[in-house]
């Protein structure tokens, strides 16, 4: 491909929303955190090896697309020895089921869910796709 040589349409993106078909036999719902699994949404859960995206902003049902965001979000905390306290900002947060996240991955059974930013009343702040 050849350099451009006069002005074109800028082709972009934001980055933040993205929009996901739902994997067969998934239904999502707003709020809950999504994994992608062979290119299609699904409820993140504790599974290992597979690629967290965001947060989605919409209901949705297997077949259907929906809309995901990346960023920083607030998820439920996991209990006892998995719970993550401000000593683990700044290292990965992993995911346990589809609102909350813990500080191990489980004895690798765990993907990571993205970077903790924050802990406080609201919950474990994390940031998805670092």
């Amino acid at each position: 491909m050849s350099k451009i040589t006069q002005a074109k349409t800028i082709k972009r993106r934001d980055g933040l929303k993205i929009a996901v078909t739902l994997k067969a036999g998934e239904t999502i719902y707003q709020g809950g955190l999504v994994m992608l699994d062979g290119g299609e949404a699904i409820n993140a859960k504790t599974v290992a090896n597979k690629t967290t995206i965001g947060v989605a902003l919409t209901d949705g049902t297997a077949g259907n697309v929906v809309e995901v965001e990346t960023g920083i979000f607030a998820f439920e905390n996991s209990s006892s020895s998995d719970c993550i306290t401000k000593a683990e900002i700044g290292t990965d947060a992993f995911v346990v089921d589809n609102q909350t996240v813990a500080k191990t991955n489980g004895s690798s059974s765990r993907s990571v869910a993205g970077r903790v930013i924050d802990v406080d009343g609201d919950g474990v702040w994390v940031k998805i796709n670092k």
